[in-house]
C-alpha cells in the first residue's frame, strides 16, 4: 500500500538529528483500498 522510495540520515536536525527518514508515496492498490474503506486522500 505504501512504496519507501528514499532514505537519508537526518544531519540536519530537521526532524531528530541522526535518525533515519523515510520517503513513502502511496500505491494504487492503497489508493483502491483508501477508497474502498471511504477514505480521501489528497
Amino acid at each position: 500500500m505504501l512504496k519507501d522510495v528514499e532514505q537519508k540520515v537526518d544531519e540536519d536536525g530537521i526532524y531528530k538529528k541522526s535518525f533515519l527518514l523515510h520517503k513513502y508515496v502511496i500505491t494504487d492498490f492503497g489508493k483502491a483500498r483508501g477508497s474502498d474503506a471511504c477514505l480521501r486522500y489528497v
